[in-house]
């Protein structure tokens, strides 16, 4: 499942990175991302179902780590454009099946709540994190703080 979120009122932020050199801009757009896919990992490990006796084996070796400590996050940057991936790891591969259902069981959706729910919380925390090392990266340029 793919999610695009689309910002209104964040132009202001968007034009001072802009300004930025190319390195500042990536250092400030990575800690908002960083921060905004933090928000989705903690509201998917909440409402993750959560089953005591859960075990899952696969080819002999059991994964007894419960689904709601399996989210992760995974920035990456490509030309030009950041990505941050959230959701269950490799290893919690039955994420997908609670999250959808099976044919033996029935869906218990956990990723499009967090991802509906919590939109506005990652947008904010996205702006907290970017602005501050925004600012740590004006200063930075300043010369350390000195005016």
């Amino acid at each position: 499942m793919r999610v695009d979120v689309k910002v209104d009122g964040l132009q202001e932020l968007a034009d001072a990175i802009q300004a930025l050199p190319a390195a500042m801009q990536q250092t400030v757009v990575r800690a908002g991302l960083t921060a905004a896919g933090r928000v989705f990992v903690n509201g998917m490990a909440r409402r993750a179902p959560k089953d005591p006796n859960h075990r899952v084996v696969r080819r002999g070796k059991s994964y007894p780590v419960p689904l709601s400590q399996s989210m992760t996050q995974k920035l990456t940057v490509s030309k030009g454009v950041a990505r941050v991936r959230v959701g269950p790891s490799n290893q919690a591969f039955w994420g997908r099946f609670q999250e959808f259902g099976t044919r033996f069981q029935p869906a218990q959706p956990f990723m499009e709540p967090t991802l509906r729910d919590d939109d506005k919380a990652a947008v904010a925390a996205f702006t907290l994190a970017a602005r501050a090392q925004f600012d740590a990266a004006v200063q930075s340029a300043k010369g350390g703080g000195t005016q």
